[in-house]
């Protein structure tokens, strides 16, 4: 990369697939600074700026990247117990959620209404299992896809601190996008292909 610092787009898509070989958080952000054009680091802890600022952004980048598709290398089932309380109105019983879940994809049987409360499902079913994504902190377990997508976003949200430069930003975003995308199809293809309900109207009421 010219200049000391990737610019290119397309350039930094192809060095994010560079990551399905990563087994650890340090060697996805490695490929992420390697994106931006900038040298590698060997530990988060480390006291250079790359490493700081990898530091500071990894969980949120991770949990946030989680979150946000339905990755299938971070997914559980559980059935929840049921509390001795009941919520205070509106629903008829309420269940702890597991302390790992960032969030919830499905609740069988799927016609089951339900809301999620401050770490709580709350539903007018007496029983409750669910789907849910996990903090799922084992890089080994990622699929490729997630490994090249968290490399792609690390490399935009550390651009800026790092580079102080938007075109650098801006190519990372783009090469974020372009990754994901192609990710998501894939790990979609997995299995029998889902039907997803628009969960708009239902989701504006969490």
């Amino acid at each position: 990369m010219a200049g000391g610092y990737g610019t290119d787009a397309l350039e930094m898509v192809a060095v994010a697939t560079a990551a399905v070989t990563a087994s650890s958080p340090v060697e996805i952000c490695n490929i992420a600074l390697l994106m931006i054009g900038a040298e590698a680091i060997t530990d988060l802890g480390d006291s250079t700026d790359r490493a700081r600022v990898c530091n500071a952004m990894w969980q949120t980048v991770l949990e946030d990247e989680i979150t946000l598709h339905r990755w299938k290398c971070c997914r559980k089932r559980a059935e929840l117990a049921l509390e001795a309380d009941a919520p205070a109105f509106g629903w008829s019983y309420q269940f702890a959620l597991p302390t790992d879940c960032l969030r919830v994809l499905d609740m069988y049987p799927a016609t089951t209404e339900h809301e999620i409360e401050d770490g709580k499902l709350l539903t007018d079913n007496s029983s409750a299992k669910i789907v849910y994504l996990y903090r799922n902190e084992t890089v080994a377990k990622y699929s490729s896809g997630l490994k090249s997508t968290l490399a792609a976003r690390m490399a935009a949200h550390i651009a800026m601190p790092l580079t102080k430069k938007k075109a650098v930003v801006d190519a990372a975003w783009a090469a974020y996008w372009s990754v994901v995308s192609q990710a998501i199809a894939a790990d979609g293809q997995q299995g029998t292909p889902e039907v997803l309900e628009d969960r708009t109207l239902v989701d504006a009421r969490l």
